[in-house]
């Protein structure tokens, strides 16, 4: 495989959607390969970032809404 499909399947990888043989050839991939491992641990870093906000989120008992342009976002508490 190369880099763009290696890339396509890392977020299934860390989703755990991918069946054994693929998830080796991904790992053999990434170990070679230092682009496509900073591409992991970057996509692992945003997923474990997601998954505490969503823990976060869950305290508050209002609805709470992202709203900004992107680069500036804010909680909007209704």
């Amino acid at each position: 495989m190369n880099c763009n499909e290696i890339r396509e399947l890392i977020s299934c990888m860390l989703d755990h959607e991918l069946n054994a043989e693929d998830s080796a050839v991904v790992a053999e991939h990434l170990a070679d390969c230092p682009e496509c491992m900073r591409a992991f641990e970057a996509f692992h870093t945003i997923s474990l970032s997601l998954e505490e906000l969503e823990k976060e989120l869950k305290n508050f008992k209002e609805p709470i809404f992202l709203v900004g342009d992107g680069a500036n976002l804010c909680y909007n508490i209704s």
